[in-house]
């Protein structure tokens, strides 16, 4: 009797399961057709009376989108001010203070130029106005160029600075002294660091693309995953570095010091603009040639016009 029992509940639940679920294919998007406001919406943009109403839907669509934006706006304006008050912190932190306290505030600018808010709305076109509602976040530009600005005002006091995952492309920092600053996975692309000092800096997986490193000192520094493209090495000096896994591809190297440099590959150099004598751009008769100097474990033959033609790794 109890098998039986089990049974017949088993079935009658099955039962049941299923005429929910041929409601749901058959029923469910006509009730909730009717019972969500669809149908209004809808109907707000057909003509109910030849003689009497028009349709009113592309005015309710239009008040529907000035709410929208009006909403996305103030979200937006929220979140800017709140970024906003934090960075006139650092400033006045960075600018008032000094020592370990300084180093703090400076601490504080790479995450802060990470953080994100929504999407800026704008009236037209329509679509950041949708994703700013619907909470699509991006990293602020605004909050991202007033840090620089803030690293920039203090660019020849950045010794054994933390600046980890900042964003300072595009910025001018010539001849800034960066000795032993933690500039991890920052971006750094397009910026001036010509007879910049990065001696013994924390340079692992950096972006230096387009950069501008002329003269620069780059002495022992940790060069490891760093993104070299189209960058500009003549005269640097990279003596010692650590230059593990770094793309040098289209770099220019003239003059270039990589002397007991770790790690350098001939596949590297080879996908390099290097030539074995930078001249100086001076009249003919005063023409300085200043050899690029590559480490002892590799072997370079040149052609007449003093461009890489081959590289090798010496034999022990």
């Amino acid at each position: 009797m109890r098998k039986n029992s089990l049974k017949d509940n088993y079935e009658y639940l099955c039962g049941v399961y299923e005429k929910i679920f041929l409601w749901l294919l058959e029923d469910f998007p006509f009730v909730f057709y009717q019972i969500s406001g669809l149908k209004h919406v809808v109907r707000k943009f057909q003509k109910v009376n030849d003689d009497v109403k028009y349709p009113t839907g592309f005015l309710w669509g239009i008040g529907l989108y000035f709410a929208m934006f009006s909403l996305a706006d103030q979200l937006y304006q929220g979140q800017l001010n709140r970024l906003q008050a934090r960075v006139d912190q650092i400033r006045d932190g960075v600018i008032n203070t000094d020592g370990g306290v300084k180093k703090y505030w400076i601490e504080q600018i790479g995450p802060l130029q990470n953080a994100e808010t929504r999407i800026q709305p704008d009236f037209w076109p329509p679509s950041k106005t949708i994703q700013s509602f619907f909470g699509v976040k991006v990293k602020n530009k605004l909050i991202i160029e007033d840090l620089k600005l803030i690293i920039r005002s203090i660019k020849f006091d950045l010794k054994n600075t933390d600046l980890r995952d900042a964003n300072l492309s595009g910025a001018n920092f010539q001849k800034a002294d960066f000795y032993e600053a933690d500039l991890r996975d920052a971006n750094l692309s397009g910026a001036n660091f010509q007879d910049t000092n990065l001696q013994k800096a924390k340079l692992q997986g950096v972006n230096f693309k387009d950069a501008n490193l002329v003269g620069a000192k780059l002495n022992s520094a940790d060069l490891s995953f760093a993104n070299f493209e189209n960058t500009n090495l003549k005269e640097t000096n990279l003596q010692e570095a650590n230059v593990y896994e770094v793309n040098f591809k289209r770099t220019i190297i003239e003059g270039t010091n990589l002397a007991k440099v770790y790690y350098l590959t001939c596949k590297q150099l080879k996908i390099a603009n290097v030539l074995k004598n930078y001249k100086s751009p001076e009249p003919e008769w005063v023409y300085t040639k200043i050899p690029t100097i590559l480490p002892d474990y590799l072997e370079a033959t040149w052609t007449d016009d003093g461009k890489l033609k081959d590289c090798k790794k010496k034999e022990n």
